[in-house]
């Protein structure tokens, strides 16, 4: 398991929350919060759900450097996740997956 699938269980275990309001706060079912403890597998958009519901930074679950072109970045890439709701998922998600420009 890689070190952010690590972090975003310990972000959940850890946390004061119980699955089910972790779960009310995302739009997700019990049964997904419960996935993303056990095996920290979650797609951008629940990631970007996950770290607003706990207030993080997502740099520093990603390991993103901390410059300002790459936190720019994060924060465009957060507010698009967001938007998605309207949209297929997928196909909004590889159109902004290809229009980021994130060098490092």
């Amino acid at each position: 398991m890689c070190v952010i699938e690590d972090k975003i269980k310990s972000v959940i275990i850890r946390s004061d929350l119980d699955y089910t309001e972790i779960a009310k706060r995302c739009g997700v079912e019990r049964s997904a919060v419960g996935k993303w403890a056990k095996t920290g597998k979650i797609s951008l958009q629940n990631f970007a759900k996950l770290c607003s519901v706990f207030n993080l930074d997502p740099n520093e679950i990603l390991n993103l450097r901390k410059n300002a072109s790459s936190v720019s970045e994060v924060a465009k890439l957060t507010n698009r996740i967001n938007k998605l709701d309207d949209l297929d998922p997928r196909i909004s998600i590889v159109n902004m997956l290809l229009s980021l420009d994130i060098r490092y």
